[in-house]
């Protein structure tokens, strides 16, 4: 697999609306992702527009959601009335390489 195990997560600061933008992702996405990768190729897949399968994560102030690095994920734009305010977090061990043929 072009994506080793890793995690990502964001801390949210205050109440956030799916709407503010701070998450969005592909739930179940890691599940397919290999026979994705087989039919497709990492090329691809990386040029396939899954934006209609994202979902807003809403949560509330101090909730920490925590999400696999293979899981289609991105912040997007803040259509909410308020800004969002959240800590971004990568997890991974510290041996891990980058992968230059999946980035």
């Amino acid at each position: 697999m072009p994506v080793r195990f890793a995690m990502q997560g964001v801390l949210y600061l205050t109440d956030t609306s799916a709407d503010q933008g701070a998450l969005r992702l592909v739930p179940g996405f890691h599940h397919r992702l290999g026979s994705c990768i087989a039919h497709e190729g990492a090329a691809g897949l990386r040029a396939r527009d899954l934006s209609g399968e994202a979902i807003g994560i809403a949560a509330g102030a101090g909730d920490l959601v925590i999400w696999r690095d293979d899981l289609p994920h991105a912040a997007s734009r803040n259509l909410g009335a308020a800004p969002r305010l959240v800590q971004y977090l990568n997890m991974y061990p510290a041996w891990l390489a980058r992968q230059d043929d999946w980035v």
